[in-house]
């Protein structure tokens, strides 16, 4: 994977969490500030969580946030083809005043991928898109406007208090015995209530592992799951 020349001040705070469930098996992959690594078919059904906070034009913007819950339910490799899906829900989190619109969600990995697709609102993948202010680049991002050059904007999005599950597929054209994901982003646009009617954007990134905790992020997964499912059965 080619290296990325991010600028960590220029992202959003976020931070990791892996819930804890004592019926679980355990877990395959191992989790620091900035990644989820060795990642394997034995993690499948496995889920953890993303939060990230925000800023806008260097600044910590208090209410800014939003959550990623993955899960991966399919991996499959060969010497020829490798092939990770993840059931995601994004989730505006954002409060004290301040309005968003969550409207990219991506991450880097250490293994160079050949295609990405995704199913939902997020359906849109672009491949090593751009990021705005000379931030570097993201190995892979999703977002819901069709913006298929970069990951810097997109026309739709997720508003406060506003979730949204989707499906995406990444494929490698080799054999990966273990995945890592790393570097996760989101972008914010549209952002109100930093004062007058000055709007703002704003992207995320990982830098901290708080306590584990025993959230219901699996069980937000299985919800998202049957809602996905039944928005598929009436199609």
């Amino acid at each position: 994977m080619n290296k990325k020349s991010w600028n960590i001040a220029s992202f959003y705070l976020a931070t990791i969490t892996i819930p804890i469930f004592t019926t679980l098996p355990t877990f395959a992959f191992t989790i620091n500030s900035e990644k989820v690594s060795n990642i394997t078919a034995k993690d499948i059904n496995k889920p953890f969580t993303i939060r990230f906070d925000g800023k806008v034009e260097e600044q910590d913007i208090f209410g800014l946030s939003s959550e990623a819950n993955l899960q991966l339910t399919r991996f499959t490799t060969s010497p020829q083809k490798t092939t990770a899906v993840f059931d995601v829900i994004l989730k505006n989190t954002s409060s004290n005043g301040i309005k968003s619109r969550v409207s990219v969600f991506g991450f880097n990995t250490d293994t160079n991928i050949k295609n990405a697709y995704s199913q939902g609102l997020f359906s849109t993948a672009v491949l090593d898109g751009s990021l705005p202010n000379h931030l570097g680049y993201a190995d892979v991002c999703f977002n819901s406007g069709g913006n298929t050059r970069n990951c810097k904007y997109s026309s739709g999005g997720i508003s406060n208090e506003h979730s949204e599950l989707f499906s995406l597929e990444i494929i490698f054209d080799s054999e990966v015995a273990e995945l890592e994901l790393a570097d996760f982003i989101v972008r914010y646009q549209g952002i109100q209530g930093l004062g007058g009617n000055k709007k703002g954007r704003g992207f995320g990134m990982t830098t901290e592992i708080p306590e584990p905790n025993t959230n219901t992020a699996l069980a937000l997964l299985t919800v998202g799951s049957l809602g996905w499912l039944a928005k598929k059965s009436k199609q």
